[in-house]
């Protein structure tokens, strides 16, 4: 580092800092983007870049230097008239704030190597020059999620100097560059607003924003702390909320204690009667007597006072940790505006590459959700946005022709209610096509032609929700690879959450995720099931009843029991989890819960409720796997550990009655002999394929090209063909086509594999008729095995 001196210790806050200040300077951008005029934006962006520049300068990352330095130098320009702002000029702005982005956050783990910026810069330079590489624009990403912790902390007051040259950039192997999270600009959001800020201003003015910042850093009362940090005080909370329970317990076992020696002192009071006349005639008794009753009466006086003194301890305690816990978890909570800052950035790249139009509305970023709770919603929202400008926001030719703005409205909203908030994803497009998922749910055998007649919508969404289940035309690294909404369903469920779809055709969808403020601390009903004791989130449940066996009636060979104005499926807890049954007593009530998932309610029958109460809880951790019926574990004052039950998973059960073995499941879902053909020029990649399919139990035959490849399906059948595009003879646009004309072909799905990644080739590749289609830059064996799993109904 500088000067012979250290910094090592200085980069955790370096990277915190400016985490924060790229994130500021990507929002301003976008608003920026959208209102030119602004000038007071235009200085924000400048003062942000300019600031993360100075504090590179004095770590010593002369990388990060000259990279900022050049983007600083594009807005130097726009400011003095002398670029003109296209689209074109932001899509590569975004990507050097991106690579600056992960610059920063790579110093956190190498902070001696310097980083090769010279194809970004080149790129800067061509925007300086008034030439944008547009073949770029086209395949850029959507940006990534990255985690940030805290909140986001205000730009420095510190003023920019006058640019200066731009120093060549270093030379190292080229970095990666996956964009990051992005700030909400002011115009999207009603509740916030970009505070405006100098570039270069006259030097009264210079002295009072000195001195406004002074007056700020000496009124602050805030400082950073690592997520790390507040896990490991929430962990030592949780050691004192089980020391509290146990308080509790031993608390009404001296309570106990004392009820007993009440009941000795009666049994002596009745003693007395037939002991009293002897004790005059037995001067020894008299004396045992006497002395019994002086210890009787110590003891007595002994337990009084110390449980007084331990009730005062407890309520002492309960007080003390009360407000501990309400410290900790508030510090734990987080505006969702943390994961809502993404969207913006997210919204405008997918709608770049489809060609849309997209206006996105936020509201409701101040309510707050805890760390974890936030953290596991951000794969969801990102589908569920992915979704919105893909699936749902039309193209504007079409949105014009039907009436509609050219501009299609998506909204990210959110709210409180009671104890949990709803997150709200909607957009005006074409909504969902209810008869296109019926024959898509047909075609894949989860529907039969004469059920498809009867079903209300709620039920026909439920197949959106399907792992694998997609009606896109095509899987691209986009949408259609059937890991979208069964992802967020997998993640409302871990929550113990909801989640709601309401659409209309030609009007547009909403998707209503009901979660919990948190999941560390929850409130639980503790039953018995047989002699096992389980615990049940109370937002699981609907209601509670009790009903006598004559109640429980057998409809269509199930048990269900008339409650409530309303006939409800029922199942014995016991059944599930093979418990011992205790023997059926006809006079005697049987306790239930009823529980409601994806509209249906369904009875559990319980042996015996034991308590509701505030509980710990905790997930399966290290090598221990989550059992499919389980969201986590949590520990009883008495020390007893008591399994927390998964009730989505149960009312999946109900269906099957009981417990699949992991062997069965093992063996159900292992892939069938099926014949797969990989049509590739390039025997190393097409070896690759070949092994990757063969380790996974397919039989597989490779063609040299597409010609090749058309011999091999007229001699054999094939389950499915996987193809690269460039070939010599027939390429794997004209191989697909031709299998699609042929009518003893046309069935066998399509995957095609290709460097290929133009926003035209993939339409060329709908266009053919390909099933999908997988960039090998992107290419991963997981992915390739499950689009091939989804295509041939596994």
């Amino acid at each position: 580092m500088s000067n012979g001196f250290d910094l090592t210790a200085f980069i955790p806050k370096f990277a915190d800092e400016n985490r924060d200040r790229i994130q500021k300077v990507n929002g301003a951008i976008l608003a920026f983007e959208k209102d030119p005029a602004n000038l007071e934006l235009l200085k924000e962006i400048m003062r942000g870049i300019h600031t993360l520049k100075g504090t590179a300068r004095m770590m010593g990352f002369n990388d990060i230097v000259d990279l900022s330095h050049k983007v600083e130098d594009v807005f130097v320009k726009i400011k003095e008239k002398g670029l003109q702002t296209t689209k074109e000029l932001y899509d590569v702005v975004f990507r050097a704030l991106d690579t600056l982005a992960n610059m920063v956050e790579t110093k956190l783990k190498d902070a001696q190597t310097p980083i090769d910026i010279q194809d970004m810069c080149g790129q800067l330079e061509g925007v300086l020059s008034g030439y944008v590489d547009q073949t770029r624009n086209e395949a850029s990403p959507p940006p990534l999620i990255t985690e940030e912790s805290g909140a986001a902390q205000a730009s420095s007051a510190e003023l920019p100097e006058q640019p200066e040259k731009s120093g060549a950039g270093t030379n190292s192997p080229q970095y990666a560059q996956p964009p990051s999270d992005t700030a909400k600009p002011n115009e999207m959001y009603k509740e916030s607003h970009i505070p405006p800020s100098g570039v270069s201003e006259p030097e009264g003015e210079q002295k009072k924003a000195t001195d406004e910042g002074k007056v700020i850093q000496e009124n602050k009362k805030t400082i950073r702390i690592g997520m790390e940090k507040i896990h490991v005080l929430y962990n030592q909370l949780v050691e004192l909320i089980m020391t509290q329970m146990a308080f509790h317990q031993r608390y009404e076992e001296m309570l106990k204690v004392n009820h007993y020696v009440k009941q000795l002192k009666k049994i002596k009071t009745e003693m007395d009667v037939y002991l009293r006349p002897q004790e005059f005639v037995n001067k020894n008794l008299h004396e045992i007597i006497t002395r019994y009753n002086t210890m009787e009466k110590c003891l007595f006086d002994e337990l009084s006072r110390n449980s007084g003194a331990y009730k005062g301890d407890v309520v002492k305690l309960d007080t003390v940790t009360e407000d501990i816990r309400q410290q900790v978890m508030s510090m734990r909570m987080q505006p969702v505006s943390t994961i809502f800052d993404m969207a913006p950035r997210l919204i405008r790249d997918i709608a770049r590459q489809f060609n849309k139009e997209i206006e996105l509305v936020i509201s409701g970023g101040d309510v707050e959700l805890d760390n974890i709770v936030i953290d596991m919603l951000k794969d969801p929202l990102v589908h569920l946005l992915r979704n919105a400008v893909d699936h749902g926001i039309e193209e504007p030719p079409v949105r014009i022709s039907s009436g509609k703005k050219s501009t299609g409205v998506i909204t990210l909203s959110a709210k409180q209610e009671g104890e949990n908030v709803l997150v709200i994803i909607g957009d005006d497009g074409k909504g969902i096509d209810r008869e296109r998922v019926k024959e898509t749910a047909i075609r894949k055998g989860f529907l039969t032609t004469e059920n498809a007649q009867i079903l209300s919508d709620e039920q026909v969404y439920e197949f959106i929700l399907k792992p694998g289940f997609s009606t896109s035309k095509i899987i691209t690294d986009t949408s259609g690879r059937g890991v979208g909404l069964d992802v967020v369903k997998t993640v409302i469920d871990r929550l113990n959450g909801s989640l709601v779809i309401e659409s209309q055709m030609g009007l547009g969808s909403r998707f209503v995720l009901k979660v919990p403020t948190t999941i560390a601390l929850i409130n639980v009903l503790v039953v018995r099931v047989g002699d096992t004791p389980f615990a049940i989130p109370s937002n699981s449940i609907e209601q509670i009843a009790y009903i006598y066996p004559n109640d429980v009636k057998t409809l269509e060979g199930k048990a269900s029991v008339f409650i409530y104005n309303q006939t409800i499926p029922l199942v014995r807890m016991a059944d599930i989890f093979m418990l011992e049954k205790e023997a059926e007593n006809r006079n005697k009530s049987v306790p239930i819960i009823i529980a409601r998932s994806d509209g249906k309610k369904i009875g559990f029958m319980v042996n015996e409720f034991l308590c509701e109460k505030e509980i710990v809880f905790r997930e399966f951790a290290g090598y221990l796997k989550r059992p499919r019926y389980f969201s986590g574990v949590t520990t009883l004052g008495t020390g007893e550990i008591v399994l927390i039950l998964h009730m989505q998973e149960l009312i999946n059960a109900k269906e099957s009655g009981g417990m699949l073995s992991e062997r069965k499941r093992a063996q159900a879902e292992k892939p069938g002999k099926h014949m797969i053909l990989i049509a590739e020029d390039s025997m190393i990649t097409a070896e690759l394929e070949r092994n990757i399919l063969v380790n996974a139990g397919y039989m597989v035959d490779v063609a040299n090209d597409g010609i090749d490849a058309i011999d091999k399906l007229h001699m054999k059948h094939y389950d499915l063909l996987v193809t690269d595009i460039d070939m010599p003879r027939m390429n794997g646009f004209e191989l697909t086509a031709k299998v699609r004309s042929d009518k003893r072909l046309k069935d066998i799905p399509v995957v095609v594999v290709t460097a290929r990644e133009k926003v035209e080739d993939k339409r060329k590749g709908i266009e053919v008729g390909a099933d999908a289609y997988i960039l090998k830059k992107e290419f991963d064996q997981s992915s390739l095995l499950y689009t091939i799993k989804r295509l041939i109904g596994e």
